[in-house]
């Protein structure tokens, strides 16, 4: 999935990814970013929605 303009505190040129166990991978090339999740369910029960909130959002935090 390409968060451009869907996720309105990541950077426009992320590429996010979502696999089986919610196993994430996300791609943000402005920041130099990568990160990869492994874990089990996300917190609400909501993949996309928790992907935003407990991982993306708090990295995003922490890099501007």
């Amino acid at each position: 999935m390409a968060a451009g303009g869907v996720l309105p505190r990541v950077p426009g040129d992320t590429f996010i990814g979502a696999g089986a166990g919610n196993q994430v991978l996300a791609v943000i090339p402005s920041l130099d970013l990568i990160a990869v999740r492994f874990g089990g369910d996300i917190i609400g029960g909501n993949l996309w929605g928790g992907i935003e909130q407990h991982l993306l959002n708090p990295l995003i935090d922490c890099v501007q």
